[in-house]
């Protein structure tokens, strides 16, 4: 049975709907709002680089005030566009209702990152419950961008690859910890994560553009976004991340693999796996150490398969609502994105216990030495997949100068307390005074060795930090340059100064997990909607059903005989 399509005349509403829909207009609501979300995914990884430098500063930040402008730009884009679309009575916008939704989210997860600081202490790492939902506002303000674009005017193919790029650029936020080297859990989790997101983006393009070559269209747009955050940080004195250069490596590869989706993820991996690790250990502030590598490449090919299928069903329900595809997909859509909730619920769910996260624990006794730029670590229970970082200030501060040089200084805990015993050297443990305001660098990664870590460190100031992370946790300990000696690592917090009650964690669980439904929960209906809306124009097309006349046959057609005429083929209506 052969089935084609019937396209009679469409009636005077599905005609209005189509001139409204030709008319030209979306574009700019949907350029604004990824114009807003770019601001604030680049004033959130400006305050990622401000804290590792500065530490938690005040609320109202140059950074922070780059975030609200973003929010504040989001939602007037938002209201703008809905209300001048409703004047104009044309379609509705769902796409720019996420946005507005998201934006409004970020802005409230931000009193609760507040309020998560105030009773649980300062933390300074990206995948706490407050950071992540702040991550997500972006992903789904983004989503909404994408979702508007694709009800415009013959939305370009080119540009929906690139917006799924700028999408990996603000979801790659998850990484900032590996990329700037203030790692708080496992390096196995690096490679798990970014094959997660690269999966996902590279589906999610192929699906919503239908271009040949979307998987490098994503990637190029992807490393432009990252070189363009690079250049601002460094024009702000901040320091600088080492983003994933493979991506671009994943991207061609999934292109030039024409057929399969499961050799198609394996190739993009593959890729970007093997240059990954070369790039990590030219610039990179972390790298995956060799123990990571077999189960961090198994567990990341599995992470971007899964990422691949969830990608595909997004991109599938933006490809409906551009009208590339009759079948909006919506179900399907709908079923990945309960995955998804589900997956983020049971995170969230098991990080209620904030107190635990942030509260001091454990110390660990070690040794170290500090001589010129060699530095050395012994640490006891340390394992080759453990990690330790130094940081510091990158030139001398003047601490040990007889007359301290003029500005904001604080008398150090010692003076009331007794010197802790995570500082070590004997002209720091003399200290009376320390500067307020110091401005930490990176100063390198050390490789495991002998029983112990060591490597070789920049910069010349008098101290430097030495930063452990053993399994899910990070411990510090503060050492004068050219000394040596036993020192205790403590685990990294700051304890709050009146505890939390005993329902504070289970109270921020319940709002963030609040939060989390609620911006799914719209993305899914604005993707629905989005859909339908596509699938209206179509509603005067008739599918029927080619079959042929039946009549006598004529002495020309017997068997054995070839026809001189085929028969004619009529449309008839399927019942």
């Amino acid at each position: 049975m052969t089935t084609a399509t019937l396209i009679r005349p469409a009636a005077p509403a599905a005609q209005d709907e189509r001139a409204r829909r030709s008319e030209p207009g979306p574009r700019w609501g949907a350029r604004l709002g990824l114009l807003a979300v770019l601001v604030e995914w680049l004033g959130f990884h400006w305050d990622t680089a401000w804290h590792i430098d500065v530490g938690r500063d005040r609320f109202l930040t140059p950074p922070h005030l780059m975030i609200l402008s973003g929010i504040v730009g989001a939602v007037l884009v938002a209201a703008v566009t809905i209300n001048v679309t409703a004047y104009r009575g044309r379609v509705r916008r769902p796409g720019m209702v996420l946005l507005g939704v998201s934006a409004l989210a970020t802005f409230i997860t931000l009193g609760v990152d507040n309020w998560f600081h105030q009773k649980f202490g300062v933390d300074l790492e990206m995948w706490s419950p407050p950071h992540v939902l702040i991550g997500l506002t972006f992903m789904v303000g983004l989503v909404g961008a994408m979702i508007d674009f694709a009800g415009s005017r013959r939305p370009s193919a080119v540009a929906s690859a690139a917006l799924a790029g700028a999408f990996l650029a603000v979801s790659s936020l998850s990484l900032a910890e590996y990329e700037f080297g203030s790692v708080h859990h496992r390096i196995l989790w690096s490679p798990v994560l970014l094959g997660l997101l690269v999966g996902f983006v590279l589906t999610l393009a192929r699906a919503a553009s239908g271009h040949r070559w979307s998987g490098t269209i994503a990637a190029l747009a992807f490393v432009g976004l990252r070189l363009a955050a690079l250049g601002f940080n460094a024009a702000m004195g901040r320091s600088l991340p080492a983003f994933p250069l493979g991506v671009l490596a994943g991207g061609v590869a999934f292109d030039l693999v024409r057929r399969g989706r499961l050799r198609q993820m394996l190739a993009a991996w593959s890729a970007m796996f093997a240059v990954q690790v070369v790039w990590l250990h030219l610039v990179g502030k972390t790298w995956w150490t060799t123990p990571v590598l077999l189960p961090g490449f198994l567990l990341g090919a599995a992470a971007a398969l899964s990422g691949g299928w969830v990608g595909s069903g997004l991109g599938a329900s933006l490809a409906a609502a551009a009208g590339r595809t009759l079948r909006s997909a919506a179900g399907s859509a709908g079923r990945r994105v309960a995955v998804v909730t589900t997956a983020l619920l049971v995170v969230l769910v098991s990080f209620s216990g904030w107190g635990q996260l942030v509260g001091r624990g454990q110390t660990t006794p070690a040794y170290y030495s500090v001589q010129g730029d060699r530095v050395r670590v012994a640490i006891k229970g340390a394992s080759s997949s453990d990690w330790v970082s130094i940081f510091g200030p990158s030139k001398p501060l003047g601490l040990f100068n007889a007359r301290p040089k003029p500005g904001r200084y604080i008398v150090p805990l010692s003076m009331l307390a007794g010197i802790p015993p995570e500082v070590q050297g004997p002209r720091l443990r003399a200290l009376r005074l320390f500067p307020l305001h110091v401005t930490f660098t990176w100063l390198g990664g050390l490789d495991w060795h002998n029983g112990g870590f060591e490597g070789r460190i920049r910069g010349s100031g008098e101290f430097v930090t030495i930063w452990y992370v053993h399994g899910e946790h990070a411990s510090e300990a503060v050492v004068e340059r050219g000394s040596s000696g036993p020192v205790v690592v403590l685990r990294h917090a700051v304890t709050p100064a009146i505890p939390p009650g005993p329902w504070d964690a289970t109270g921020g669980t319940a709002a963030v997990a609040f939060l989390v439904v609620l911006l799914i929960g719209s993305a899914a209906l604005a993707l629905r909607s989005a859909a339908r809306r596509a699938d209206s124009s179509h509603e005067d097309e008739i599918p029927v059903e080619f079959r042929p006349v039946s009549r006598p046959r004529t002495p020309s057609e017997r068997p054995g005989r070839v026809a001189r005429r085929a028969r004619p083929l009529v449309a008839t209506r399927e019942r």
